[in-house]
């Protein structure tokens, strides 16, 4: 019996390893970059003070639930499924939330109402959210901005990519990129900012 012993690889074989193990690191490299901006993100979710941080949660959460947004002076009105029964317990009817600035004896106030959309669930809350705020202002990124900022994890300067939407009342779809700036009476720059990203 003539046996044939095999002392290597075919260069079949070291092709199709070689491919798989591109396959396989292309794979991990990806993993790794996504699990990087999202570490990014959440760095940059808890590195500030505790009422940015409880005001971004309170957006992101009115923000995943709304539909529509307007806005009109000093007020932003959002609009969706979030509402609320008396016990606060989730109903996913057609609710809304209002951020709005009220003068109180303190001064100026963001204030954040909830209305449901059937008044007989719940009556509107209202809590004081932020101090100082005289003015709301809501822009969109442009998308070339966005695909900058994906790539950077980073936000964008204000003057260099927020558009400006106008004040006047209608009703217009939620889109990625808008952002929400809170403004106080002499700052030259906003109180808070932030940027929606629909899923």
């Amino acid at each position: 019996m003539n046996a044939r012993r095999r002392d290597g690889l075919t260069a079949l074989e070291v092709l199709v390893a070689t491919v798989l193990a591109a396959i396989l690191i292309a794979a991990l490299l990806g993993v790794l970059r996504g699990l990087k901006a999202s570490e990014r993100a959440l760095e940059m979710r808890s590195s500030g003070p505790a009422w940015q941080r409880n005001l971004a949660a309170l957006l992101d959460n009115d923000l995943a639930n709304a539909r529509t947004y307007q806005t009109t002076a000093g007020e932003l009105i959002l609009t969706g499924y979030g509402g609320r029964a008396g016990d606060g317990t989730a109903t996913w009817l057609r609710g809304g939330v209002v951020y709005a600035i009220r003068a109180t004896k303190a001064g100026p106030w963001l204030v954040r109402s909830e209305i449901a959309g059937d008044a007989s669930l719940a009556p509107a809350t209202n809590n004081l959210t932020l101090a100082g705020v005289t003015e709301i202002r809501v822009g969109m990124t442009p998308p070339d901005a966005v695909a900058s900022m994906a790539a950077a994890s980073g936000q964008p300067a204000l003057h260099d990519t927020v558009v400006l939407q106008p004040g006047d009342g209608r009703e217009q779809p939620l889109a990625d990129g808008l952002v929400i700036e809170f403004w106080g009476e002499e700052s030259h720059a906003p109180l808070f900012r932030h940027r929606c990203r629909t899923p």
